[in-house]
């Protein structure tokens, strides 16, 4: 009975140790995959705020800009009534309104408005949900703007496009047109557009400006 006793503390002593080691490593590894799971997850947010979008859709080249903005101008500058010049300019910027339904479905179909992260009320989402014509007019006026020229300064570009919306906000949040090619730019932009109204005297205005802010026409 006292060989078993003697016998049993070193191999109790050794049992325990081992039980505690064997907790300590697999609490050890439980926080190891928490961090982990943790990172990829900032990660993937960091992945999701910077993703280029692959646009498909060809953004209006500078002679179409061109000759809108001179078009509406002219229609502007023009004795016809308000109302008549608003149905005239919204006529002369279709091909604005088709190519702005263009990008903006192609941003819908890539990013998931109901991320958290954006920070999109619901009334947010619904607004650039159904963005109507004028709206989308715009649109198509910021991301073809931006990148009609290789050439052009992209801070100076971002800077006019705010300067002829009357939107300075849209160059404190886009600093160059890099941006709008990322989740985060494109949203920031929907959300500034969607809240607006600007009406199509000051669409024209806006488009036609533009192009004397870049000495451009």
């Amino acid at each position: 009975m006292n060989l078993i006793k003697k016998f049993r503390k070193p191999y109790l002593a050794i049992f325990l140790s081992i039980s505690i080691l064997s907790t300590s490593l697999t609490s050890c590894s439980s926080d190891s995959l928490n961090e982990d799971v943790a990172l990829q997850n900032d990660s993937n947010y960091l992945k999701r705020e910077t993703q280029d979008i692959s646009f498909k859709v060809k953004f209006l080249e500078y002679e179409t800009l061109k000759n809108l903005a001179l078009e509406v101008n002219q229609i502007q500058r023009s004795s016809l009534s308000d109302n008549e010049k608003e149905v005239k300019i919204k006529e002369t910027l279709e091909p604005m309104i088709l190519n702005g339904k263009e990008i903006h479905q192609e941003i819908l179909n890539q990013v998931d408005l109901n991320d958290p992260r954006f920070e999109l009320s619901q009334y947010d989402i619904d607004q650039i949900i159904s963005m109507d014509d004028l709206e989308l007019a715009q649109l198509s006026f910021v991301y073809s703007s931006a990148n009609v020229s290789a050439e052009w300064d992209r801070d100076t570009v971002m800077s006019c496009i705010g300067v002829a919306l009357g939107l300075d906000a849209i160059h404190s949040l886009i600093q160059n047109t890099a941006q709008l090619a990322t989740a985060q730019g494109a949203v920031k932009v929907l959300k500034l557009l969607a809240k607006r109204y600007l009406g199509w005297l000051g669409v024209a205005a806006a488009v036609y400006s533009f192009g004397d802010c870049m000495d451009a026409w």
